[in-house]
């Protein structure tokens, strides 16, 4: 889908680049006409003209393929952290295990992120080596043979950026580990900032994650000096091939350098610098994008939850379970049994119905189960397809919203709904007490409400979204007090 995208910028690049060998040839023509007896005033100002024009297109060129490449790394960009986002809702509760929300941040801040250096600056992995080429190709027009000695210099350094490139590889794979253990260190204090303070765990949690940043740290500078010291050999190479190049033609071969050959020479060793140079911090962009796409892959290959729950029509079931066994984990041996096992549950349309049960016997398992967020290992379940269901989990979950905006969840306001479920989640006092009543913003994780105000705005939010099913988990256990009345909501 992005190959126009890719195509047309990618002649821009080109015709750059070729344009900008163009400038040389020219310099020698007109070097040449004004050290010759050509008396023609209309070639020294095509030649000038054409200095113009050739430099005013390549600029044109370089605008236009930086500009389309900058909108190609976005829509690149987007789309990975699209892709991302909608894997962390399906992700199964394995996967979950090992990818913390600090992981998946990562990905989508660092990993994606590496796609905006590489896709700008692509073209230089296969344009540099074509300037190279031709670049020398004019040179041995120049000097002949006598190039033959910056042909082996730069031969010489291919090898080397091989044995960084693999090294820098390898760094930057620990040191993305590192950046991984960093980033659930801080989730995890910040989760449990409280605590912390309270317990006085300041100085052993900090120095917790200063011996990780250490460790990064480490692979940072070290993969940055072995990055620098190739980044000063390749930027000073041009330098050192024109001085063998140089040395060669006249010294060995005993040629007279000219001023016309000098300057052309050396405006080719300019053009052929930043080829030269962008090349080895084009193959460390590479190297570190391919680390990233495989970090992606993995995750964008993590297991999935399976869509075993089957909607269809019910004449007097809203759900019903037959013969199914369900378990946290997608493989089962012979050391971990199915938390339900042979599950059978026919709950029928517009009655209330409990579960009770012990402590650690699977109330809540059967509730996940029902929502498909379980592994289904055999049975069926369904649930009548013109219903909608509406769950309200333990711990509530509280957006950094109004308390309104919590309750209404997208949905448009009408008074007397609202009202009614005001009354019956028996949230009239609370809006009361509160500053603002409903229009109190309420800060992240609901920090500014208690416990069981928080639940009875989750309770409050399912109760307003009109659902036919309500699956409640245990809700009314937050706090000392929490009425609410079934009868009305």
């Amino acid at each position: 889908m992005f190959w126009k995208y890719l195509l047309f910028p990618s002649v821009g690049r080109l015709c750059s680049d070729l344009l900008q060998l163009a400038n040389p040839i020219i310099l020698k023509l007109l070097i040449e006409y004004t050290t010759s007896n050509d008396t023609r005033l209309w070639h020294g100002i095509l030649y000038s003209f054409g200095f113009f024009f050739i430099n005013m297109i390549q600029s044109w060129s370089t605008v236009y393929q930086q500009h389309r490449f900058s909108i190609l790394a976005l829509r690149i960009r987007s789309t990975l952290i699209g892709a991302i986002y909608r894997k962390s809702l399906v992700l199964s509760t394995d996967s979950r295990k090992n990818y913390t929300t600090g992981d998946i941040v990562n990905l989508m801040a660092i990993d994606a992120q590496r796609f905006i250096t590489l896709v700008r600056y692509a073209n230089y992995l296969w344009t540099s080596p074509i300037m190279i080429i031709i670049g020398f190709y004019l040179l041995y027009q120049e000097l002949g043979w006598s190039v033959s000695g910056g042909f082996i210099l730069m031969f010489l350094l291919i090898p080397l950026q091989g044995y960084v490139t693999r090294t820098i590889k390898a760094m930057q794979v620990k040191q993305m580990a590192e950046k991984d253990k960093r980033l659930r260190a801080i989730n995890e204090i910040l989760n449990g900032i409280k605590v912390l303070k309270l317990y006085a765990w300041e100085e052993a949690f900090v120095t917790k994650l200063n011996r990780i940043r250490s460790n990064e740290l480490k692979r940072i500078r070290l993969a940055g000096l072995i990055t620098a010291m190739f980044v000063i050999v390749a930027i000073t190479s041009p330098f050192l091939i024109t001085f063998i190049v140089f040395a060669v033609y006249t010294k060995w071969n005993g040629m007279v350098l000219t001023s016309e050959k000098a300057f052309v020479t050396i405006a080719l060793f300019n053009l052929l610098r930043v080829p030269l140079s962008a090349l080895p911090n084009m193959m460390t962009s590479l190297i570190l994008t391919i680390v990233s796409t495989k970090r992606i892959n993995r995750f964008l290959n993590a297991n999935e939850l399976e869509d075993y729950v089957k909607l269809r029509s019910l004449k007097t079931d809203a759900i019903r379970i037959s013969k199914a066994s369900f378990s946290w984990e997608q493989q089962l041996n012979n050391d971990l049994r199915p938390t339900l096992a042979n599950i059978n549950v026919r709950i029928p349309k517009g009655k209330l119905v409990a579960i009770v049960g012990q402590v650690g016997s699977g109330k809540s398992s059967l509730l996940n189960a029902i929502l498909g967020e379980m592994h289904k290992q055999n049975g069926s379940i369904a649930i009548d397809k013109n219903l909608r269901i509406a769950y309200v989990s333990q711990q509530a979950w509280i957006q950094n919203l109004t308390a309104r905006e919590n309750i209404l969840f997208g949905k448009t306001f009408e008074q007397d709904r609202y009202d009614r479920v005001i009354n019956a989640c028996a949230l009239k006092t609370d809006f009361e007490m509160l500053g603002q009543g409903d229009q109190t913003e309420i800060g992240e994780k609901g920090i500014n409400l208690s416990g069981g105000q928080k639940q009875r705005i989750s309770i409050a939010r399912a109760c307003y979204s009109d659902a036919d099913i309500y699956l409640f988990d245990d809700p009314l256990s937050a706090g000392k007090y929490l009425k609410i009345d079934y009868n009305h909501c």
